[in-house]
């Protein structure tokens, strides 16, 4: 253990900063390929995620040649929705964490470093709580709240960005990641007041997001429990002592790792995505305007969403999906059935909320050859 503290010491002792000896150029060309590298895994899982999901909550709906098309790019941002939340949240939240509970055990190089004048930076748990509030807010507004909603709750987002990237900006000196001065008094305050402007950000919605989170409980125990087993993999240092023991330990973490994955996403399928409004790429046609079908004649459109009035066009409908071929659609007022075939118990909700609870309605499919507007 000592000559492992001494090798970091001396390491620290080494360290230059980086602006003395490298050209920004070349810093940006480092910079370039583990960013390019980490792009190109995130748009791979979210195609995979995205694919998935959408089978899944369109085949629940009785929908199946819709997914015939593998090459879309709607499912790469359908797999954007699917990890938002470990992106925005389980990942920040977690690595700061590490580094508040580690930081501890190597507080000695941390003074001697900094006795020296070294720049050297060190974590804090109110700062954690202020990620945590930004974290949840983003997810919030990506997921949740319709557009409008987004617009008129700004100013209370943007005053939660402001007060974590202050510490970073202009009150660098007195809060940042390398100040001397812990000042806890100060940063409790600012995580308080963080706390604070997440309960007025999401303010007349609050029970609403709690329905949410009572459905996304299994999403969210899914998608930490592979954050945690990821975390302790890459974490632990094992000696293999025979042949074949470290295939096997990989083989057996990654079929452990593709299951809570799979796992993961189908759980975001069932209880998460049906509440994503639609214009955002989710399932909750509650926030989507109604539409209107016309045909090039009559009698082209089922007899259940024709209008009997003008029998060349439908009811008020809502566009379920739209591929090259075919229009996929829904009467607004119907309240649908569960997958065991019951309807669902009246009260004052529109047909299209009620959807988002497992309760499907008839969908039809109409090709758009037929339609005149």
């Amino acid at each position: 253990m000592e000559k492992i503290e001494g090798d970091i010491v001396d390491g620290i002792k080494d360290i230059e900063p980086v602006r003395n000896d490298q050209h920004l150029p070349q810093q940006l060309q480092d910079l370039a390929k583990p960013l390019a590298e980490i792009a190109l895994v995130l748009i791979g899982l979210s195609y995979l995620a995205g694919f998935l999901v959408t089978y899944t909550f369109q085949s629940r709906l009785g929908i199946h040649d819709a997914n015939a098309e593998f090459l879309r790019i709607s499912y790469i941002h359908t797999g954007l929705l699917c990890i938002a939340l470990p992106l925005f949240i389980v990942v920040p939240i977690t690595a700061h964490y590490w580094m508040c509970t580690t930081q501890d055990d190597y507080i000695d190089l941390f003074n001697t470093a900094q006795s020296e004048g070294k720049t050297v930076g060190k974590s804090h748990w109110q700062y954690t709580i202020q990620i945590l509030c930004v974290s949840l807010c983003l997810s919030v507004y990506v997921l949740f709240e319709p557009y409008g909603q987004f617009h008129d709750h700004l100013w209370r987002v943007a005053a939660l960005l402001v007060m974590l990237i202050i510490q970073v900006g202009p009150a660098k000196k007195y809060l940042g990641f390398t100040t001397g001065n812990e000042r806890p008094v100060m940063r409790t305050v600012l995580a308080v007041l963080s706390v604070g402007l997440l309960v007025l950000a999401v303010q007349g919605t609050i029970l609403y997001l709690l329905v949410i989170f009572r459905k996304a409980l299994s999403y969210i125990i899914f998608v930490s429990a592979l954050t945690y087993y990821l975390t302790n993999s890459l974490d632990s240092k094992i000696t293999f002592w025979y042949p074949g023991q470290k295939q096997g330990v990989h083989l057996t973490r990654w079929a452990i790792v593709i299951t809570l994955s799979i796992l993961s996403v189908l759980t975001f399928a069932y209880r998460v995505y049906p509440y994503i409004p639609a214009d955002k790429g989710g399932g909750n046609f509650h926030f989507s305007r109604d539409a209107k079908i016309c045909m090039f004649a009559e009698g082209m459109l089922p007899t259940a969403i024709r209008d009997i009035s003008d029998k060349s066009c439908s009811v008020q409908l809502k566009i379920i999906e739209i591929t090259d071929t075919t229009t996929y659609v829904a009467r607004n007022d119907d309240r649908g059935k569960n997958e065991m075939g019951n309807k669902p118990k009246a009260d004052d909700r529109e047909a299209a909320e009620v959807w988002s609870d497992g309760y499907f309605p008839d969908v039809y499919a109409i090709s758009r050859l037929k339609i005149a507007s």
